[in-house]
């Protein structure tokens, strides 16, 4: 499933995210979710329609808030995340964004970025996960290719002289 969907009225958003009308309104008259065009439907609350990328925005600005930032925080956020990614609308991108206690952390591959406590400061994000991943992907890589070899009715130690001549 991708990001078919254009078209949806603040209004719907705001109701399927269980979020106040007049904050996704706000949200949007403020700049920090962009529409797409004006919505045909009719009715203050529904001027505005979002695409896929308004619609992230939406998401990302209302489970922030959702978890205790203020509307202060988020802004602060994104003013900074804008600033550091380039971007004009880095809430539209498919981010990786980490809650730590009252701080918002920017994670792009082995780097975090604090936003909020300490903006701008970088941290190292230790992905063991990955590494981990790896090591065992190369370990049963190393015990297939001795079984294929052990499978040859070749030692190890043949096969390393027989490289060696070679070499």
């Amino acid at each position: 499933m991708g990001d078919e969907v254009t078209g949806v009225s603040v209004r719907r958003a705001a109701q399927i995210l269980d979020i106040p009308q007049r904050t996704a309104n706000r949200l949007v008259t403020d700049g920090w979710v962009t529409p797409e065009g004006r919505s045909k439907a009719t009715g203050r609350s529904s001027r505005y329609s979002l695409g896929p990328a308004g619609l992230r925005e939406l998401v990302t600005v209302s489970q922030l808030r959702k978890y205790g930032f203020s509307t202060r925080s988020v802004k602060k956020a994104i003013t900074t995340l804008r600033a550091l990614s380039g971007l004009d609308r880095p809430l539209a991108e498919q981010l990786t964004l980490v809650v730590a206690g009252d701080d918002l952390t920017w994670v792009q591959g082995e780097l975090a970025v604090s936003l909020l406590k300490h903006p701008a400061q970088a941290f190292l994000a230790i992905r063991v996960s990955d590494i981990y991943s790896d090591l065992i992907r190369r370990l049963r890589a190393e015990e297939n290719a001795e079984r294929m070899i052990e499978g040859c009715g070749v030692t190890k130690g043949h096969f390393l002289a027989g490289s060696e001549k070679h070499g």
